[in-house]
């Protein structure tokens, strides 16, 4: 892409039916070279409680990028992988189980921001960032309080 100002840009490609972005910035006429093949998916293992440290049950999980795409579950994916079957259960895909815990595969690598919402439960503070590593798993703990 030639013609770039000054300024802040998101390089975006699907990798694997994830989304990969990656921020640059750039001055007038420099030119830059941005590597995506090297950038792999990664995950983001959840761990949603209440203000007590007891597990919340059934909390759905959800993703967006820095640039604001929402990152769905890329279930395909995960079947090429055998992490899961043909046939499915869409809440263990994205909700928490009994240990307040679910593993979303196939995140794209940056910065990501995350909640999760429950019945009877409202965020406890801000929605956390998290910056996941390409290829690498990355914990985030997630506090809900009662209403």
């Amino acid at each position: 892409i030639k013609g770039l100002g000054t300024g802040a840009y998101t390089i975006s490609a699907y990798v694997g039916g994830s989304p990969i972005q990656k921020p640059v910035s750039l001055t007038t006429g420099e030119e830059r070279s941005v590597n995506l093949a090297k950038l792999r998916p990664g995950s983001i293992n959840f761990i949603v409680t209440d203000e007590e440290d007891k597990p919340v049950r059934g909390a759905r999980t959800q993703i967006r990028t820095e640039g604001g795409s929402w990152v769905g579950v890329n279930v395909q994916a995960m079947q090429k992988e055998g992490l899961v079957g043909s046939r499915y259960n869409w809440n263990e895909l994205t909700q928490t189980g009994e240990d307040g815990t679910l593993t979303r595969f196939h995140v794209p690598p940056g910065l990501l921001t995350v909640w999760a919402t429950a019945r009877g439960y409202a965020m406890a503070g801000e929605h956390p960032q998290v910056m996941v590593a390409s290829g690498q798993v990355t914990d985030v703990v997630i506090k809900l309080k009662k209403k």
